[in-house]
C-alpha cells in the first residue's frame, strides 16, 4: 500500500466520521419522544478530530506526492 493510498483511506474515514456525526445531530431534532440524547459538545469534539485527521492525511498525501516527484526527477 502506498502512502497516498493510505492517506486517501484516512480522508475517507474522516469524511465518514463527519457524516455519522451529522446524522446523529440531525436525528435529535426529528423525534421529540426520542430517549437518545446527543451530547453536542462530544459531537463537536468528534468533528474537530475528524477535521484534524483529514488535514493530516492531506499533508501526508502531499508529502508522498512530492517524494514521488523527486524520485522521478532523480531517475530522469
Amino acid at each position: 500500500m502506498t502512502a497516498i493510498t493510505s492517506a486517501l483511506q484516512g480522508m475517507m474515514a474522516a469524511s465518514q466520521q463527519v457524516d455519522q456525526v451529522a446524522q446523529r445531530v440531525a436525528r435529535t431534532g426529528l423525534d421529540s419522544n426520542a430517549t437518545d440524547s446527543v451530547d453536542i459538545s462530544s459531537e463537536a469534539v468528534q468533528l474537530l478530530n475528524a477535521r484534524s485527521t483529514f488535514e493530516m492525511e492531506v499533508k501526508v498525501a502531499h508529502i508522498a506526492n512530492e517524494l514521488d516527484k523527486n524520485l522521478l526527477n532523480l531517475l530522469a
